[in-house]
């Protein structure tokens, strides 16, 4: 599991609730002398915690994370950034749910 920084730590009350890997593309534009997503377009694939199941999932413009199994979705708005690890590594981002839709695996996703 890789290490979070402390900025980008949940708030209190929340868990994990699935871990999911993407494959995909990541945009960004460059706005006010500051690389910001455009757009990502990505297929996601893992699992559950509780109970353990693999799931998938697709992730795009919004953002928005949709189940392709259950239909699902959460879409996020402002996030908190974090430096990447590398120079090569994209920023890591913490959204807070704006939206979700469905029962499934990203409906209670806060």
């Amino acid at each position: 599991m890789p290490q979070i920084p402390p900025t980008l730590q949940p708030p209190p009350g929340n868990e994990l609730h699935a871990v999911l890997k993407a494959r995909g593309v990541q945009i960004y534009e460059c706005k006010r002398s500051t690389w910001q997503p455009l757009e990502p377009a990505a297929s996601l694939t893992g699992v559950t915690m509780a109970p353990v199941r693999k799931v998938t999932a697709v992730h795009f413009r919004g953002p928005a994370w949709v189940s392709d199994q259950d239909g699902s979705m959460v879409q996020g708005l402002d996030p908190v950034t974090a430096p990447p690890a590398t120079a090569t590594d994209a920023p890591l981002l913490l959204y807070k749910a704006t939206g979700n839709r469905g029962g499934g695996v990203f409906g209670a996703v806060t």
